[in-house]
């Protein structure tokens, strides 16, 4: 018996023995051909991002001079479009790799040792590249695929919930004042659409973003967007000459607010005692909701004579009067202005003011052939000012502190009842998401 298991224990070691042998040998052959094996070409790329990166203050570069209120040419209509290389993952086989070069319309172009680099394309369009790379003993390999060079032109023209009312790039710290993308019109990376077009740069690397503003507090879409405002061209006008004939793949408007007397009736509400029954707000509302129709139909009459646009959305506003429960603000916040208006106004405001308001924007949109950007108004239902922690809408506290001072009261008066960082959050999620659904961008990755 004991005979038996040493001859069994003896066969598995010779066994075992053979099969470490054979093991060696083929990893021994795989090294060979390994080493044998010629050079092989790979190559990723991407669009470097054009709207994102900060300037000198910190701020994010809008390519914008506040002197001349102009955007930079080489900004939005550059002479030709960089893009970035990645051939790191080529390999030269049993050699070095020495150089790399692309092929692009039948023409090699050098490109040195470096495996990452970069090739100015003339103009946006889908052009077949060809990676070749050579190694130190002659041999070459090559990779071709399509490159689509993109950046979407995304445009922002209306008022201040479309400028960033409120929240300044950088807020007011002591005596240091509030520093902003555009102060005459309050305009800041922090508005919606600007955090739409930042989302979207980001989001894929094979396509860029060119975003300029033009939105301005106090605009209306009569004047503001279509004639002179405060000193300041009408904003169409200042949309033309900066695109300079680009086709523009989403115009994104907020309007109307201002042209019912928005901030007018925020002042009615606080210092009447109950302004939904004073014949004088009534009608100044009344007038505004009746003349906006024809403001939208002139608006729409505007746009058909301007440079191609692609898609133009046109963002609902907010209902900022609930509290987190869902229920009217009354005589809420405690020790700030907005205190001054009552359960019976705040209900007001939401009914016979943003409500009817609403239904004017959406009923132009589907009139004139835009994109409604709605199901803003009742996500703001559980974050209005009232809502304290919960809030999407600024107080005059919260307005007081980010943007003005007590011997500059007016700043704070202006960026009251406009929404916060969270409320410009999810203008800008809805903003994405109607572009997306339009084919303007592409739909994130699973």
């Amino acid at each position: 018996m004991f005979k038996k298991h040493r001859s069994l224990t003896l066969a598995g070691s010779l066994l075992f023995t053979a099969l470490v042998v054979l093991f060696s040998a083929q990893i021994r052959s795989s090294r060979s051909l390994a080493s044998q094996a010629g050079p092989t070409a790979n190559f990723q790329w991407s669009m470097p991002e054009r709207f994102g990166p900060l300037d000198d203050d910190g701020l994010v570069d809008y390519h914008w001079d506040g002197e001349t209120e102009t955007y930079a040419q080489d900004y939005v209509n550059p002479n030709s479009w960089p893009v970035n290389f990645n051939a790191c993952a080529s390999s030269g086989g049993s050699s070095t790799i020495s150089s790399f070069a692309l092929e692009i319309g039948g023409q090699l172009i050098p490109k040195g040792g470096l495996c990452a680099f970069s090739h100015e394309f003339p103009t946006l369009g889908t052009y077949p590249v060809r990676l070749v790379v050579t190694t130190s003993d002659g041999q070459s390999a090559s990779a071709q695929m399509d490159v689509a060079v993109k950046d979407l032109l995304i445009v922002s023209i209306g008022d201040s919930f479309a400028s960033g009312e409120g929240n300044p790039d950088i807020p007011r710290k002591g005596t240091r004042a509030p520093q902003w993308e555009d102060e005459p019109c309050h305009r800041s990376a922090n508005a919606g659409p600007a955090q739409a077009a930042l989302s979207i740069e980001k989001a894929d690397p094979q396509t860029s973003v060119t975003f300029i503003s033009f939105a301005c507090t106090g605009a209306l879409v009569s004047y503001g967007v279509l004639d002179t405002f405060k000193g300041h061209q009408p904003q169409l006008t200042k949309v033309t000459e900066a695109v300079k004939g680009r086709k523009i793949d989403a115009l994104l408007i907020s309007g109307g607010g201002n042209d019912v007397s928005f901030s007018a009736l925020v002042k009615k509400a606080i210092i009447l005692k109950d302004c939904s029954q004073d014949p004088e707000t009534n009608q100044l509302l009344s007038d505004g909701l009746n003349n906006l129709p024809g403001r939208y139909e002139e608006l729409s009459k505007r746009l058909g004579q301007m440079p191609e646009v692609s898609k133009v959305f046109i963002t609902e506003y907010p209902d900022i009067v609930h509290d987190a429960d869902g229920d009217f603000c009354d005589h809420r916040p405690v020790g700030d202005l907005l205190r001054g208006i009552s359960y019976d106004e705040a209900e007001w405001a939401s009914g016979k003011v943003i409500a009817p308001l609403n239904d004017l924007v959406k009923a132009a949109a589907d009139k004139w052939g835009w994109f409604y950007v709605g199901d803003i108004a009742s996500h703001f239902h559980t974050h209005g000012y009232c809502a304290e922690e919960q809030r999407w809408a600024l107080t005059f506290g919260d307005s007081l502190k980010a943007q003005a001072s007590l011997s500059r009261i007016k700043r704070a008066y202006l960026g009251t009842a406009h929404p916060n960082k969270g409320g410009h959050a999810w203008y800008a999620t809805r903003l994405i998401e109607e572009m997306q659904k339009r084919g303007v961008t592409n739909p994130p990755s699973p």
